[in-house]
């Protein structure tokens, strides 16, 4: 069958800056796969919690190794507790 993408969720603080998304191929396949990725507001807005990250992650023939885009986090001083 065909490999499956996992994207395992994340929690960080704000004063940590940024974070490291890891996408996950389930296993290589015979030809290239590329994922198209984009940020999307959940708990966090873009622009005001976080700058909005959109790209492509892309694995060549037989590669199954993890991939990585990063977020970055921002420290604003508003109260959201």
């Amino acid at each position: 069958g065909l490999p499956t993408i996992n994207v395992a969720s994340k929690v960080v603080s704000e004063s940590d800056g940024y974070v490291d998304i890891v996408v996950a191929l389930s296993a290589p396949s015979a030809s290239p796969v590329a994922v198209n990725y984009t940020t999307a507001n959940g708990t966090a807005l873009a622009g005001t919690d976080y700058t909005m990250a959109a790209g492509t992650l892309t694995w060549n023939d037989q590669d199954s190794a993890d991939k990585t885009f990063q977020v970055a986090i921002s420290n604003e001083a508003m109260d959201e507790g």
